[in-house]
C-alpha cells in the first residue's frame, strides 16, 4: 500500500479515492493516517457491484464529470515513457492537445525470478524489485468493436486461460462515459483505438499467492466463482517454486526498456 501511494504521488496524484471492500487487515487504519486519501466503503460486495463497475461509476457521480480520472487496482502501477520526471498533468495536457480522451495501458504481469516461497513483499517494498520478470513474447493484439483486444502473458501461458490484458486507466469522464460492458472497455468505444502509451505493471505473484488465491476462491466474488484461481492453484501446487519461468522470461528494467521493445508508443 505504501509503495502504491508513493508511486502515484511521484506521478503527481494529489487525491486518492480508495474503495475498501471489507478488508480484514489494517488497510483502513493505515489509510486514515494519509491526508490525501478519501476512504469509501460499500454495502455490496465486489461481485454484486458488477465486479467493481458500479463502484467506479458511483465515485465519478460523487466527484464530478468533465475531469480526468486515473482508475487502477491496488496491484497496478502505471508507467509510461519518462514517468520518473514527467508528471501526469503534462501527459494529460499533451493528450488533450491531440484530442485523446482514453489512455490505453495494458496490464503487464510481473513475476519473481527467485523461488516463489522466497519472494516476499514487505509493506514498503517496491513490488518490481521482488517480482522482477515478465514475458517478452507470446502476446496477441487485435481490434474488436470496443477497442484493443490484448491477451497473453504468464497467467494465460501457465494457467491455460485467455486473460484480457487491455486496460484504459486514464480517462476523461464526460456525460456519455460509462463502464456498462466492462472495466476493461470504457464507453464511448470510439475513443479506445489510440495505441497503448503506457503499461500497468501488475503484481499477483509473490510468496503469499497460494494463500490469496485460496481466499479468492472461498469468497466467491470473482467471475465463475473464482474458477481461474482454482486452475491457478492446481498449477502452483504441482510446481510451487518456479511456476512462471520459461525461455522468454525477461528482467524488468524500467519504462524506457518497455518502450524500446515496443510494449507501447510515446505519449508525446
Amino acid at each position: 500500500m505504501q509503495a502504491f501511494l508513493c508511486h502515484y504521488r511521484k506521478l503527481g496524484v494529489t487525491r486518492f479515492l480508495w474503495l475498501d471492500d471489507r478488508s480484514s487487515d489494517d488497510t483502513v487504519s493505515q489509510l486514515r493516517k494519509e491526508q490525501d486519501v478519501d476512504i469509501l466503503t460499500s454495502n455490496v460486495r465486489y461481485g454484486e457491484a458488477s465486479r467493481g463497475r458500479i463502484w467506479r461509476q458511483m465515485i465519478v457521480d460523487l466527484y464530478g464529470r468533465d475531469r480526468w480520472y486515473l482508475s487502477v487496482d491496488a496491484d497496478e502501477f502505471l508507467v509510461y515513457r519518462s514517468h520518473e520526471s514527467v508528471p501526469l498533468s503534462d501527459v494529460i495536457e499533451r493528450l488533450q492537445a491531440r484530442g485523446i480522451r482514453h489512455f490505453c495501458a495494458p496490464m503487464l504481469d510481473l513475476y519473481p525470478s527467485t523461488p516463489l516461497s522466497e519472494s516476499r513483499l514487505n509493506r514498503d517494498s517496491e513490488p518490481w524489485k521482488v517480482a522482477d520478470s515478465f514475458d517478452a513474447e507470446g502476446y496477441t493484439v487485435q481490434t474488436c468493436s470496443r477497442g484493443w483486444k490484448i491477451e497473453g502473458g504468464p497467467r494465460s501461458r501457465t494457467f491455460g486461460r485467455a486473460l484480457l490484458l487491455t486496460k484504459y486507466p486514464l480517462v476523461f469522464w464526460t456525460r456519455g462515459t460509462n463502464l456498462r460492458s466492462s472495466t476493461h472497455y470504457p464507453a464511448p468505444y470510439h475513443r479506445n483505438f489510440n495505441p497503448p502509451m503506457g503499461a500497468l505493471l501488475h503484481f499477483k505473484m509473490f510468496s503469499d499467492a497460494p494463500e490469496r488465491y485460496r481466499a479468492t476462491v472461498e469468497n466467491g466474488q470473482h467471475i465463475e466463482a473464482g474458477a481461474y484461481y482454482r486452475d491457478a492453484l492446481r498449477v502452483i501446487d504441482k510446481n510451487p517454486e518456479h511456476p512462471f519461468q520459461y525461455a522468454h522470461t525477461t528482467r524488468y528494467e524500467d519504462a524506457e526498456h518497455l518502450f524500446r521493445i515496443g510494449a507501447f508508443v510515446d505519449w508525446g
